[in-house]
């Protein structure tokens, strides 16, 4: 049981010093930077007629406080 709670305390230490370190970076970041969290692939609807290559473009969407605020063409 001893060996079960160092090793969460070792987890949780080592979680806090993730955080601490990403503070520390995004201070050193100008205001207005972008930070892509994740990527995600979707599904895109396509029809007769559509242009290929502006089908195959990646799109990105910008979220700002869980709403999308813009979606652009890479």
């Amino acid at each position: 049981m001893t060996a079960y709670f160092a090793n969460e305390i070792t987890k949780r230490e080592e979680q806090a010093a993730i955080v601490s370190y990403e503070t520390e970076q995004l201070a050193v970041l100008p205001l207005g930077t972008e930070i892509i969290e994740r990527e995600v692939e979707a599904l895109v609807p396509i029809a007769v007629g559509d242009t290929w290559s502006q089908v195959l473009q990646e799109q990105e969407i910008i979220i700002k406080d869980d709403i999308i605020i813009e979606i652009r063409t890479r």
